[in-house]
């Protein structure tokens, strides 16, 4: 597995590091705003930056740096929480807003794979892809809802949570 970091500082600046050798892989400026979300593909061959005025910007990491694959604007607010899918090929983004699904390639399209119903008028804190990529869950301000992907469908829906500091994680 890659041990790389990525690490925002207080002027905006990226900065990624390969850990098994300390290299600086690349400096980069975090775009048109302050960064809200930062998120590697399980791969590590992909990062995603978040911006708080809606932008997303997708690079591909490697040996030699960074490249830029897209910036798009992905809503008029900065992501709370980003997760990508297993293979990479798409990222789910939470914020003020609701939550959208978008591919990651160089052209990135909007996805609606999941029953979109309540979903735009929910504000989710945090999401995350199951490890296989078949479940999505998510966490707003009192409830974890899982939906099946492949179904687009919400299969589990409890209450249990207080507060806002609330993660999913999985094993």
């Amino acid at each position: 597995t890659k041990s790389i970091l990525a690490v925002v500082d207080i002027t905006n600046r990226i900065g990624v590091w390969k850990l098994s050798d300390q290299t600086n892989l690349a400096e980069v400026a975090g775009g048109s705003g302050t960064v809200s979300s930062l998120a590697f593909s399980p791969d590590g061959s992909k990062l995603a930056v978040s911006t708080e005025d809606g932008t997303i910007a997708i690079w591909a990491v490697s040996e030699e740096g960074l490249s830029e694959i897209a910036t798009f604007k992905g809503g008029a607010l900065g992501a709370d929480s980003m997760d990508f899918t297993p293979d990479g090929s798409s990222l789910a983004v939470v914020d003020g807003e609701g939550m959208k699904i978008w591919s990651t390639s160089p052209d990135p399209t909007y996805l609606v794979p999941l029953n979109s119903q309540g979903i735009a008028q929910r504000y989710w804190r945090e999401v995350r892809y199951s490890p296989d990529g078949s479940y999505l869950a998510a966490i707003d301000d009192a409830r974890l809802t899982l939906w099946k992907i492949a179904d687009g469908v919400p299969v589990f829906e409890d209450s249990f949570l207080s507060g806002d500091e609330a993660e999913p994680g999985w094993l």
